[in-house]
């Protein structure tokens, strides 16, 4: 978007001051040239290696009394790992500091199995529509991560969750439905790191509401610099990190992070180099092209598996790889320890199926 608005406006851009001169144009047009031959690509290469699969809607397994039981006793301890994490945390630290200890890193790990837990129970009750005890599960899942400023954690096990019912139901989604939907999470989401901010600026005290209104202005306008797909832009355009394999091995993040934001990641933050920015990083214009085959080879294959499974938990596990790994603008090298802890969280559902499989009959 603010690439675009720089071709579109001679306006300037709120926190991109030097993008908004015609000069910059050549410069933003290079960048959307070069992320349009990525996105071709990996489209291309989706739709050659995707496979003949019938476009029907797959008939789930419910979960199981036994699912049932894990999935509350892993929200309870990633609920509680959740409260751990975030007890000592103030609001002046970045949240990254929680997990450089190896107490810290242990307990981050564990709070995946809140999610995972709070996607089977939530999903149980949605299908056998207990809705108040749904809205009291979500309560106990949203307020630890809120706390937390973990607004990925929060939304996607909550869309995860209704498109699995529709699935499980074998309904369409309606469009009024979905728009409402949509808009409150997004909503809620984006109100989210305000709120914190002025929760935490007020140290328990009463702050106006115009002092609300000030940090949403101070967060999304005066300081937003649009991180995700504004850094390709970064990268493309500077292009000052040498080229090398060995990134693919050791992800991007410390190298871009240092190179071009060394006094945020001095304080602990981290933007995503994105998925075309990884590849541009490793190899330049043949690393988009070939990374940008191999990621289409990679959904793929997912979107393969989606039309094979029968079973909600492995469903519900499928989209939230798909949402960890088919985003764009964050980085795949650098997320492959989150993508292993999120895929060990669901492991005492398999080691449930692999249990009941092997049970002599009686």
């Amino acid at each position: 978007m603010p690439l675009i608005a720089v071709l579109l406006t001679r306006n300037q851009v709120p926190g991109l001051g030097y993008m908004s001169s015609i000069a910059a144009s050549p410069h933003a047009l290079s960048v959307l040239i070069a992320l349009n031959v990525f996105f071709y690509t990996v489209c291309f290469s989706f739709v050659l290696f995707r496979g003949r699969v019938p476009h029907i809607n797959a008939i789930l397994i419910p979960p199981t009394k036994f699912d049932i039981q894990i999935s509350l006793a892993m929200l309870f301890v990633g609920t509680a790992a959740s409260l751990a994490l975030g007890s000592g945390y103030s609001g002046d630290v970045p949240r990254s500091s929680l997990v450089q200890t190896a107490s810290g890193r242990l307990l981050y790990a564990l709070t995946f199995l809140q999610s995972a837990g709070f996607i089977v129970s939530g999903f149980y009750m949605a299908v056998n529509k207990q809705y108040y005890r749904l809205m009291l599960l979500v309560i106990v899942f949203v307020v630890p991560l809120f706390f937390l400023g973990g607004r990925g954690r929060i939304l996607w096990p909550l869309v995860i969750i209704y498109c699995v019912t529709l699935i499980y139901r074998n309904k369409s989604v309606y469009n009024w439905k979905a728009l409402a939907f949509s808009s409150c999470i997004i909503l809620s989401l984006l109100m989210m790191d305000p709120l914190l901010a002025w929760f935490y600026s007020s140290a328990g005290g009463i702050v106006a509401p115009s002092d609300l209104r000030a940090v949403v202005y101070d967060m999304y306008i005066t300081r937003r610099n649009f991180d995700g797909f504004y850094n390709f832009f970064v990268i493309f355009d500077y292009d000052e990190i040498p080229h090398s394999l060995s990134y693919v091995f050791t992800g991007v993040r410390d190298v871009f992070m240092l190179t071009y934001f060394p006094d945020v990641y001095a304080r602990g933050f981290g933007f995503p180099a994105t998925v075309p920015g990884t590849f541009w990083i490793v190899a330049g214009y043949t690393g988009l092209l070939i990374g940008a085959a191999c990621y289409g080879v990679l959904l793929a294959r997912l979107d393969y598996i989606y039309f094979k499974i029968k079973d909600s938990i492995a469903m519900s596990l499928l989209l939230y790889l798909v949402v960890m790994v088919g985003n764009p603008g964050g980085s795949i090298v650098d997320s492959v320890s989150k993508l292993a802890v999120l895929i060990l969280s669901f492991t005492p559902y398999i080691a449930s199926r692999v249990r009941a499989r092997w049970r002599p009959s009686t």
